[in-house]
């Protein structure tokens, strides 16, 4: 963030505070074109100036329009796309979804990434600025449906995870299950 620093004092005349120079870093992801872009749209950080978000979207342009939808959906999830949950909560195939992925990674847009935990990998925008271009794109409404739809698809795999960690007990034969002092069988939530 030194170099970062000095970019953003260099633009702004003076030493900026720590927050800003932390938050246009977090932000640009050490792109210095970004990084003066974001400290000339006002010094904050936090606004994005339209040339750049149009240059920005501009990336989307060689994708299919059903990719580009695909890829709106997953902005709307996070910095960190899991194809299964994105597909879940789009209620498409696996393989359609994938396919939307792979033309993005093709184009620069996403990598894949391992994930915190095994297992769980899945991909990244490649900036952070692409996904709040791409999100901040989406209506109110659409982006509400589709808050909604990742949290019915987050419910539908904690379920499936429950149920596959508890699996329904099997009834106990009559004759244990009138035997004085027996305990009832645990019951899961």
């Amino acid at each position: 963030p030194a170099d970062v620093e000095a970019l953003v004092s260099g633009r702004l005349g003076g030493q900026p505070e720590p927050e800003l120079v932390e938050r246009i870093s977090e932000r640009a992801g050490g792109n210095p074109f970004l990084t003066e872009e974001l400290t000339a749209a006002g010094g904050r950080g936090d606004a994005m100036p339209d040339h750049l978000r149009e240059l920005l979207l501009a990336r989307l342009i060689p994708l299919g329009e059903a990719s580009r939808g695909i890829l709106r959906a997953a902005a709307a999830g996070g910095r960190r796309v899991d194809d299964g949950l994105l597909a879940a909560a789009l209620e498409l195939d696996e393989p359609t979804v994938q396919g939307a992925l792979r033309q993005a990674v093709a184009n620069g847009l996403l990598v894949r990434s391992d994930g915190e935990r095994p297992g769980l990998g899945g991909f990244v925008f490649r900036h952070t600025l692409l996904r709040d271009a791409i999100e901040d794109e989406l209506f109110p409404n659409e982006r509400a449906r589709l808050h909604a739809a990742y949290a019915r698809a987050l419910e539908a795999r904690s379920d499936a995870t429950t149920a596959a960690v508890h699996p329904a007990e099997p009834a106990a034969p009559p004759a244990l299950a009138a035997a004085p002092g027996r305990r009832p069988p645990p019951t899961h939530p």
